[in-house]
């Protein structure tokens, strides 16, 4: 955070059980609180996505295990739906990453890509999803998107 004067001041530090080495930007959600990703740390030291409110207290929503993908290593998008979207660079069913949807509430559904490792997400904070096709489910409840158009 920055004050009127132009200093800086730390909101909050990364211990390793709520994320480390977060490498994506910040997104705001609809409810006006950010959510980033950490590219490693948590639970399982294999990343994680978290909460930071406009006051600077830090949640962590949920730790990526593997198989629900491992390392991710861009931001998430906010999508026109209100959920977030984002890929991890390894873990999942073929160890070649995840594209995943995560709900406000946390709740993370999660696809696997077939064959080729998926690209990383935009990496500008204020890009959004504006379009994008669903074809084949994230989980039972969830689509997938296998197609998104981003702007910023």
């Amino acid at each position: 955070m920055m004050t009127t004067n132009g200093i800086l001041t730390n909101v909050v530090s990364f211990d390793g059980t709520n994320g480390a080495t977060p490498l994506g930007p910040l997104v705001q959600g609809v409810d006006g609180n950010f959510y980033g990703t950490a590219s490693s740390g948590g639970v399982s030291n294999l990343g994680s996505i978290f909460l930071l409110t406009a006051n600077g207290t830090l949640t962590n929503l949920l730790s990526f295990t593997g198989t629900n993908g491992d390392t991710p290593t861009s931001g998430m998008l906010l999508g026109g739906d209100g959920n977030f979207y984002g890929t991890t660079y390894a873990g999942g069913a073929y160890e070649q990453g995840t594209f995943f949807q995560m709900l406000p509430d946390g709740t993370l559904n999660t696809s696997t890509p077939s064959t080729a490792p998926m690209a990383p997400c935009p990496t500008t904070a204020s890009s959004k999803a504006t379009t994008a096709t669903f074809t084949a489910p994230l989980s039972a409840t969830a689509p997938a998107i296998t197609s998104a158009t981003s702007t910023k």
